[in-house]
């Protein structure tokens, strides 16, 4: 809009110093995580195509012009709360898909996070193999316990180390994180230890085989599991953990309906619900590239000859100040420099790793001179 001046000042400044830092980003390399988020096409192909009543949608059912019958979506946006789980535990994510998976790309990630009802049944035996080589896996929002064609698919109940979950209950298909996640009823109660969370839209009983029962339901059935294979670890989750995580963290405030300023940037989160998205990125301990000691300002490296680039990006609503920056480095940087500010930065090399302490309104470049 004409009148918000300050987006167009947002746009120029965003230009402005882009093109400073031009030099690293053209023809630089973007460093990979080791942690990898699968983009099931077999999940997103049948969710397109499921269609149920909206009675058995616990807020549809409440909306007069919704249709009929409605789309799910939830193990879709499951997926989308998780990569946010993730990042805020200051973890590089990588995208792939299933036939990327059998394409090898495993053989370069340490913790892999599978979402969704349905799973290509091409995968299960490719993450069997990486699993006992030492991988880490997290299956959860249905485990996949059906293949690309519907079938019930037993080989990645296998690596779960389950004789079946195939006793799925959902109440919250359709799933827009600022309006159905804030006011959405709980399904059940997931126990983990001494701690209890409210579980989100997806109720899933989990049958243990060669599995250890990590949590229950309200009933002491199985709600989440895990199975020690070869030299690596699968976890079986049977909710919607990264969407009870955004929950946690989201107000009851009205949905916003225009204006110039985002009235939600959720950062306080439940510590059990927490804990449930990171059981995987917990066993698999990983060396990032860079982390922030605000875990809601996200750090993205690129390398050129020219230099390192740094690229922080702040998620909260406020300012973030006084961030502690740690950026692997093979040898120490000539020099840090912050491009927004037009400032040097003091730093420090050691162990590999060069650190400096950063102040990030809405984002902000570093450039490590070579």
């Amino acid at each position: 809009a004409w009148n918000y001046t300050d987006s167009f000042k947002g746009i120029h400044d965003s230009i402005y110093d882009a093109a400073a830092v031009e030099p690293i980003q053209a023809g630089g390399k973007r460093r990979s995580g080791r942690v990898a988020l699968v983009l099931s096409k077999a999940t997103d192909h049948n969710e397109r195509l499921t269609r149920v009543p909206k009675a058995q949608d616990q807020l549809a059912r409440r909306c007069k012009n919704a249709p009929e019958q409605i789309e799910q979506v939830m193990c879709r946006v499951d997926a989308q709360m998780m990569y946010l789980a993730l990042k805020h535990a200051q973890q590089g994510v990588e995208l792939i898909t299933e036939d990327d998976i059998v394409d090898g790309i495993l053989k370069n990630v340490s913790a892999v996070y599978f979402l969704g009802e349905w799973i290509d049944h091409r995968v299960p035996a490719k993450l069997e193999s990486w699993v006992k080589d030492g991988g880490i896996l997290y299956a959860g929002a249905g485990v996949g316990h059906l293949n690309e064609f519907g079938e019930n698919e037993k080989g990645l109940l296998k690596v779960l180390g389950l004789k079946d979950a195939s006793a799925v209950r959902k109440d919250l298909y359709c799933i827009r994180p600022l309006q159905e996640l804030p006011v959405a009823a709980p399904i059940d109660t997931l126990k983990m230890g001494d701690q209890a969370m409210p579980a989100v839209g997806m109720r899933q009983v989990l049958a243990p085989d060669t599995a250890k029962v990590l949590g229950q339901w309200a009933d002491g059935t199985a709600a989440v599991t895990v199975n020690e294979l070869g030299k690596g670890k699968a976890f079986a989750v049977g909710t919607l953990a990264g969407c009870g995580y955004m929950k946690s963290g989201l107000a009851l405030v009205p949905v916003a309906r225009g204006g110039n300023r985002c009235p939600v940037g959720p950062t306080q989160f439940d510590p059990a619900a927490t804990k449930l998205v990171r059981l995987a990125v917990d066993a698999a301990p990983v060396d990032a590239e860079v982390t922030c000691s605000n875990p809601y300002v996200e750090g993205n490296v690129i390398d050129n000859t020219a230099g390192t680039l740094v690229t922080l990006v702040n998620w909260s609503l406020s300012p973030a100040t006084g961030v502690g920056v740690s950026v692997k480095m093979p040898a120490a940087p000539k020099s840090v420099r912050a491009v927004a500010a037009q400032k040097p930065v003091e730093f420090k090399y050691a162990d590999g790793r060069a650190t400096f302490t950063a102040d990030v309104a809405d984002g902000e470049f570093f450039v490590l001179a070579k």
